[in-house]
C-alpha cells in the first residue's frame, strides 16, 4: 500500500549514511521526486512508521526541502527482529528523524566496518513475520 507521508514521521532504522553513497547520488543529480516512481519501503514498529531502506534519498530529500514523500508500507517482512533491535539502537543514539543523520555520514570503509558487518552477523532468519498494522 502506498502513502503520503511526512518526512519528519518517519524513524530511521540505519544509524550511519555511506558518504561514497551519499556523493553518488549527489553526482547523478538525484532529485526527491524519484521517490514517487519507487517508493521508500516503510514498516510500523510500535506504533511509528519506520523507513527500513532508502535512508540516503531520504535524506537527500529533506535536504531538498522535501516535506512530504510517498512510501510503500510494508505489512509482513524478513528480518524484522533485525530492524527492530536497528530502531531501538538509532534511538538510543537520538536518531529519530531522518535529517539527525547528518551527524551521521560516515566513509565507505567504516559504514562497512560499522553498520554492515554488524548487522551480517545480526541478522536472524525471521522470514514472514507480520509487523504491527
Amino acid at each position: 500500500m502506498r502513502l503520503s507521508v511526512e518526512l519528519i514521521d518517519l524513524q530511521p532504522s540505519q544509524l550511519y549514511l555511506n558518504r561514497n553513497k551519499l556523493r553518488t547520488l549527489i553526482m547523478e543529480g538525484f532529485q526527491a521526486e524519484e521517490i514517487e516512481s519507487d517508493p521508500l519501503p516503510v514498516i510500523k514498529y510500535n506504533g511509528e512508521l519506520v523507513l527500513i531502506d532508502g535512508h540516503t534519498k531520504a535524506f537527500l530529500a529533506d535536504q531538498q526541502g522535501v516535506k512530504n514523500i510517498t512510501v510503500k508500507y510494508l505489512a509482513e517482512v524478513d528480518h524484522l527482529n533485525m530492524y527492530q533491535k536497528n530502531v531501538n539502537l538509532c534511538k538510543q543514539e537520538e536518531i529519530t528523524l531522518i535529517r539527525d543523520l547528518a551527524k551521521q555520514i560516515i566513509p565507505h570503509e567504516d559504514f562497512e566496518r560499522q553498520w554492515v558487518q554488524k548487522h551480517k552477523s545480526t541478522t536472524a532468519s525471521n522470514k514472514g513475520i507480520q509487523n504491527d498494522q
